[in-house]
């Protein structure tokens, strides 16, 4: 009785349109002892991760990307009567409170001390039914859509979890495709957007599925095995079902001219002009559909791409693809460890330097040294 009280008045204050909300920071634990009723679904703990040395800076591991450790325990609570509001930069608060669970990486404006958030109340609606809410800080990029979004729909399913609507990220194009090619009941879908409130007689929230347990790393991001491995599965067949008339070349070298100014090769041209008498063709995959992109992917035996939110279509690739990533300004070893999951053959084409493990993603391009990728060529015959 005493938490049906709470959330009533709770839900009063909002209405009213109180102007100003103390949000505060608190573990899934401290949330349970305000909302009792709330139930906390264990989806892993102390799930272990262990693969092989990344291959470059071995020195730096430690540091940036260690190979063995443990995931964040994933976790999914279901809460009565609860009040979700997403702030301008894409938190979630459930009941003015932010979970440590749905961190990402440790982008955390609160540093655990309450906050003043004041949210618009002309955003505020109320459901009835059970709605399940993912959503990511960054769900505009590609990769993040896929490493996280899609990979908590995933968690979901993998529970068994039950909802009338899903409230997810679903303004850009390929967000869609992605949603209609899993297979997503169009009319179950609440579009999310930042600055939204919302009251539903069942809350389902997700925690964070990319997370490592303790030091924050930020050359990796690291998802379960079995979440990487029912995503592929999942959009291959969603695919496959689908009437897609386009072939598309065995051996592909992925452009990144549609990189909108973030580290644009501006040498692309002569980069690409290496490959050309080993039977590469250039493709610009911003241009394809969701569904295009996962089959040209799919059907490639040879792939040379630029490190970028792109190379999460390696996740599509089959299991004899050959493929070699250009890590050029930037350090990361996602789609390594992704790739060993997924037990195909993953080379780096390094032209980075250590000076390269601290560069932000979001920064102009630099030239590529031709010699870096004639001596590679030179050294893979392969190719």
């Amino acid at each position: 009785m005493k938490i049906k009280i709470i959330i009533f008045f709770t839900i009063v204050l909002y209405v009213l349109n109180i102007e100003s909300r103390i949000i505060s920071y608190k573990t899934i634990p401290e949330f349970l002892k305000l909302y009792p009723n709330t139930n906390w679904i264990k989806c892993t703990e102390n799930y272990a991760f262990d693969y092989p040395e990344f291959p470059l800076y071995p020195e730096y591991k430690e540091k940036y990307f260690p190979n063995k450790g443990f995931h964040s325990d994933i976790s999914i609570l279901e809460s009565p009567d609860a009040i979700i509001s997403i702030d301008s930069y894409g938190y979630i608060f459930i009941n003015d409170i932010f979970l440590k669970e749905m961190q990402v990486k440790n982008f955390n404006p609160f540093k655990e001390k309450e906050i003043i958030y004041r949210p618009n109340f002309e955003n505020f609606f109320k459901v009835k039914g059970r709605v399940a809410i993912i959503n990511h800080l960054f769900s505009s990029i590609y990769g993040l859509f896929i490493n996280d979004i899609l990979m908590a729909l995933a968690l979901l399913e993998i529970q068994g979890i039950e909802y009338d609507y899903l409230w997810i990220p679903c303004q850009l194009a390929y967000q869609k495709e992605a949603l209609d090619i899993w297979g997503i009941d169009k009319s179950k879908i609440i579009p999310l957007e930042h600055g939204q409130i919302l009251s539903a007689d069942m809350i389902i929230l997700p925690t964070s599925v990319s997370q490592n347990q303790g030091k924050v790393f930020y050359n990796v991001n690291y998802m379960p095995d079995f979440l990487i491995k029912y995503v592929r599965k999942k959009m291959l067949e969603g695919v496959k079902k689908m009437e897609i008339k386009n072939k598309f070349p065995e051996k592909i070298f992925i452009s990144r001219k549609d990189a909108n100014n973030r580290r644009i090769i501006p040498n692309e041209d002569q980069v690409f002009e290496l490959f050309v008498p080993l039977g590469y063709k250039r493709i610009e995959f911003a241009k394809l559909s969701m569904a295009e992109k996962i089959k040209a992917t799919n059907e490639a035996k040879r792939i040379v791409n630029f490190l970028g939110s792109g190379s999460t279509n390696i996740l599509f690739a089959s299991k004899d693809l050959m493929y070699y990533e250009i890590q050029n300004q930037m350090v990361e070893a996602t789609f390594y460890y992704m790739a060993h999951v997924l037990g195909m053959h993953y080379e780096i084409i390094n032209a980075s330097t250590v000076n390269d493990l601290n560069i932000p993603a979001f920064l102009p391009g630099k030239y590529l040294p031709l010699e870096i990728i004639q001596n590679f060529i030179k050294n893979h015959s392969e190719l």
